[in-house]
């Protein structure tokens, strides 16, 4: 830690006793003046040990020490009285930690809702372990944006639930954590946003997302054909609409039928669409490759794509760009990719780097390519081996080696 070091008010000669006093009065008032998260992350850090303990302020002392008090207080076995000592003389940002803290202990609950902080009060009707009294006395203080908070608590009880509803506080409609019965009722919400969070819902009810499609709102139905648990009818009666960002969006979802698919497809707008969806049916993927090249890259994407497919994509195409999404396909055969790694071609190289079934020896290979964009791509692929790394590793000294010499040189002439 930087320290500012007052020299004496004297003429004499400082001597070495001087300089060391005035040092360690330094470090004291440094220490001192420490802010709370300055300690705490010193602390943690192994900057600060036993022997500055002492000239640490009294609230850095506590803030560090927090761990050890939080652990306490889950156990619940301080008394009352030590509790409210802690709680009085606590950092705000420590009360606010304990606040979030879901192992603690009813009482102390019950002591950080006295708080006068609202942000305190904030963070407990967060927490999933607040007991559900607690919650109703915090609804109690009319406090602004605490029954929001309270609604968004995947632990609120049902019938707060329903009486913030009643009272106009609606909880999160997207959240999986949401009652069924109340994405039931919201559905039929005249607000477009909330109608919309209940589309996007992964648990909305069948019947719910068979009602929505049929929504006077393109966003809303937007949401129904993105989402991947809605029912096959309504994805099929959203491939008909009108606005093709929909007919876009069914196309993408995985949970598209393969007839509704196969219609889509017909629709040289969306095929593209189609072709990438890892859903897509070997046998469309076969009929959209021999229909154009217009589709290559798509199909080339598609992690769901066949063998055979990739082969036969890497004998037609002589597109450098279709050929690295070939190389990249984790379903690309090794005989494939082992003609590839003879590509001198760098977009082919990267491919083949980021394919994590690429096999050992081309890997290698790869490694020892100039590319430092190839090389970073290898060290981030968790089947790259050893070998690999160390022919990198190595790569980069000598690289180091050379920029050092190099301004060294230069630094002389």
């Amino acid at each position: 830690f930087p320290v500012t070091i007052q020299p004496p008010n004297i003429e004499a000669e400082i001597t070495p006793e001087i300089a060391e006093a005035m040092f360690r009065d330094g470090i004291k008032k440094r220490l001192s003046e420490l802010h709370v998260s300055e300690a705490l992350d010193a602390w943690k850090r192994n900057y600060i040990g036993i022997p500055q303990w002492p000239y640490l302020s009294v609230t850095a002392r506590l803030a560090v020490a927090v761990t050890d008090i939080s652990k306490l207080l889950e156990s619940g076995k301080i008394p009352d009285s030590i509790i409210n000592v802690l709680l009085k003389q606590m950092p705000i940002d420590v009360k606010y930690e304990l606040a979030c803290n879901s192992n603690i202990h009813e009482m102390v609950f019950f002591k950080l809702m006295q708080d006068d902080d609202k942000y305190v009060k904030y963070r407990l009707a967060e927490n999933i372990n607040i007991p559900s009294k607690m919650m109703e006395e915090l609804l109690s203080k009319n406090i602004s944006g605490l029954s929001k908070k309270i609604a968004d608590n995947p632990s609120t009880p049902r019938k707060i639930i329903e009486n913030l509803i009643t009272s106009g506080t609606i909880p999160r409609t997207d959240s999986e954590n949401c009652p069924r019965d109340v994405l039931e009722r919201l559905c039929r919400h005249p607000d477009k946003y909330i109608r919309l969070s209940v589309a996007r819902n992964k648990i909305a009810p069948t019947h719910v997302l068979e009602l929505l499609s049929e929504d006077s709102d393109e966003d809303v139905r937007k949401s129904v054909a993105e989402n991947t648990s809605s029912p096959a009818s309504a994805l099929e009666r959203l491939s008909k609409d009108k606005n093709y960002a929909i007919k876009y969006a069914v196309a993408k979802n995985i949970s598209c039928p393969t007839s509704t698919l196969e219609w889509l497809a017909k629709d040289y707008r969306i095929t593209n669409e189609v072709a990438e969806n890892p859903s897509c049916p070997p046998e469309l993927l076969q009929k959209l490759f021999k229909d154009s090249k217009n589709y290559f890259g798509s199909i080339a994407r598609n992690i769901s794509c066949p063998p055979s497919i990739l082969e036969s994509l890497h004998k037609r195409s002589k597109d450098d760009y279709i050929l690295s999404l070939v190389a990249e396909n984790i379903n690309c055969p090794d005989i494939i990719l082992f003609k590839l790694s003879n590509e001198n071609n760098t977009l082919i190289k990267s491919g083949l780097a980021s394919n994590y079934k690429t096999p050992t020896d081309v890997l290698i290979q790869i490694a020892k390519h100039r590319s430092s964009k190839i090389r970073k791509i290898l060290t981030d692929n968790y089947s790259t081996p050893a070998e690999a790394l160390h022919i990198i590793a190595s790569a980069y000294r000598d690289w180091e080696t050379d920029r050092k010499s190099t301004r060294l040189n230069s630094s002389h002439s």
